[in-house]
């Protein structure tokens, strides 16, 4: 590609060797000069082979330094000289784009201005300054990013209940009713259904807003500072809490604070340990080197916690019930039973709609393959999870709506699988005709595209595969 002077004529440069071009309008058909078309950049043809099966380099580099044949010579070709493949029927969209290993971008022309500008870059030209200082370009983009702008606001309003404590006078019941309030909040805003509440009340914007407002609305995929933020304040909480109780065992100094179990001090600390590793691992720098372990220790720990949090609520309940008051009716007045009942049909919802379902697998390449699947439509910009083993691990994928029955596929969504790990590699070879489903499509980070009028869409291999549901169907401009 080349830079475009202003006042010029526009000029799309010719395609890098072993590449094709085509601007092709709605119906797939080639578009002739001054009409409106999208541009598809794609290989055009399988890469030179060795005999070992590996990129003939050699063959490669011949083609690349073979000069091509010029595009134009400044007049307007022939309809008939544009020769793009014949788009294929896909079983859910208007066109095949397994085919396509690069993005999208939109091209316009003039007929007056229809020449074709050679120019030459000056590759070593220095980049213009940057605006701002370093520090303040870290400062913007790396720590004020809005998640961790969450994330702190969770962490001030935290705060604020502590000083609100040490004015009014500490007691053991706020520091368990702060800390269940702050477990309630992070597993809640990680549900299903709240993320799609939330994901449609701020996608919900009209797009005559103005720029700056649809532009804070699509950082709702920021979301995930709320749950980071509220878990790791309930373990810091649930910290101080035993630490407190401690001193009170020791000192004898508060007489508000309440009768407290051996039994419940020592879950107390096994659920503080508890916070204490799966922080450790949700940590940026060891999430990414412990990837599989961060989930595993996620998932596992995080249900154990919860049985543990169900047993010192109990417990809690029953050492400080009134003379006269019985076990269930201690529970029922005790405010943290409640916010853990709702943590808890929050952490449980998605697997009641745990199924086996029937799956059509169309294999593309040796690389990737495309599932089909038939027991819902999605909306546009969503993701699924699958998995072979439900309760080790799962798999989430950007999915693809299809909301009309095609080619004898009914209604409802397919998803891209491309070979990047052991599972994926296992879905592409092996094609499987059913697979477990949990929870219900959730809404992602492509679910924002409906707030803006025009985007810019960049994607590479098998990463076009979540954004194919928008250029399908877009609401906008690409």
């Amino acid at each position: 590609m080349h830079g475009h002077q202003p006042g010029q004529p526009l000029s799309v440069e010719r395609p890098t060797p072993w590449n094709k071009r085509y601007t092709l309008d709605e119906s797939l058909v080639p578009v002739t000069v001054g009409e409106i078309g999208v541009s598809w950049t794609g290989s055009s043809e399988a890469l030179p082979l060795a005999e070992n099966g590996k990129l003939d380099k050699k063959a490669l580099r011949h083609v690349a330094s073979t000069p091509q044949e010029p595009i134009s010579t400044g007049k307007k070709a022939p309809y008939g000289q544009i020769l793009p493949p014949k788009p294929a029927r896909l079983g859910h969209s208007r066109s095949d784009f397994s085919a396509l290993s690069a993005p999208q971008t939109s091209s316009f022309s003039d007929p007056s201005d229809a020449t074709l500008v050679e120019e030459q870059i000056d590759l070593e030209a220095a980049l213009p300054d940057k605006k701002h200082r370093k520090y303040s370009r870290g400062l913007h983009y790396r720590v004020l990013i809005i998640y961790r702008r969450l994330s702190s606001l969770i962490s001030l309003f935290n705060t604020s209940a502590t000083i609100a404590l040490v004015m009014t006078g500490i007691s053991r019941e706020w520091l368990s009713n702060i800390t269940a309030i702050n477990l309630a909040m992070a597993v809640l805003v990680r549900q299903d259904f709240v993320i799609n509440v939330l994901y449609t009340i701020a996608c919900s914007a009209p797009k005559s807003w103005p720029l700056f407002i649809r532009a804070r609305c699509a950082k709702i995929y920021h979301l995930g500072g709320v749950h980071s933020g509220a878990a790791v304040s309930a373990g810091a909480w649930l910290l101080a809490a035993n630490i407190a109780d401690i001193v009170c065992m020791v000192s004898g100094s508060f007489s508000n604070w309440g009768k407290q179990s051996t039994t419940s001090n020592v879950i107390s600390w096994a659920l503080s340990a508890f916070f204490a590793v799966m922080i450790g691992l949700a940590w940026p720098s060891m999430r990414r080197r412990h990837h599989d372990l961060f989930e595993r220790t996620h998932r596992f720990i995080g249900w154990t916690m919860l049985v543990f949090f169900w047993v010192q609520v109990i417990i809690a309940s029953k050492d400080n019930a009134a003379t006269g008051t019985s076990l269930g009716q201690a529970c029922a007045r005790s405010s943290p039973f409640w916010l853990l009942a709702v943590a808890t049909v929050s952490v449980t919802s998605s697997w009641f709609f745990l199924r086996k379902v029937p799956v059509q697998a169309e294999k593309m390449s040796d690389h990737a393959i495309r599932l089909h699947f038939g027991y819902i439509v999605p909306v546009n910009g969503s993701f699924a999870r699958l998995s072979y083993n439900p309760l080790v691990e799962w798999h989430s994928f950007a999915t693809i709506p299809a909301p009309e029955a095609v080619n004898g596929r009914p209604k409802g969504y397919s998803l891209i699988v491309s070979n990047a790990s052991d599972w994926t590699k296992s879905t592409v070879q092996d094609s499987p005709s059913h697979i477990w489903i949990r929870g219900v499509p959730t809404c992602c980070a492509m679910r924002i595209a409906t707030l803006f009028n025009r985007l810019v869409l960049i994607a590479t291999g098998s990463g076009i595969g979540p954004i194919l549901g928008y250029i399908q169907n877009p609401s906008g401009g690409t």
